[in-house]
């Protein structure tokens, strides 16, 4: 069974952060438009999710390495010297 699941840790650089902060400002207005506590709350959630899924794109299944939020270049590069 592949499990597909969106790359969020894109979303740590810059260009990347940018981009999905001006597609959900660009779909705000569905948000504005929902008339009760429920619409808006699917109108946001579908909007992060579109805008997320388009900068960020799928994985073609599991993770090979579990996903954390402290890593980045300078830890990598700390590991592989600590490897050598």
């Amino acid at each position: 069974m592949h499990i597909s699941r969106m790359k969020v840790w894109k979303l740590s650089k810059p260009k990347v952060k940018q981009e999905f902060a001006r597609l959900v400002t660009d779909r705000k207005d569905k948000v504005f438009e929902a008339d009760n506590v429920e619409s808006k709350w699917n109108a946001m959630k579908e909007g992060w999710q579109k805008a997320t899924e388009q900068v960020c794109g799928w994985t073609k299944g599991p993770p090979r390495h579990s996903e954390t939020w402290w890593w980045n270049d300078e830890v990598a590069k700390a590991i592989e010297e600590k490897r050598r």
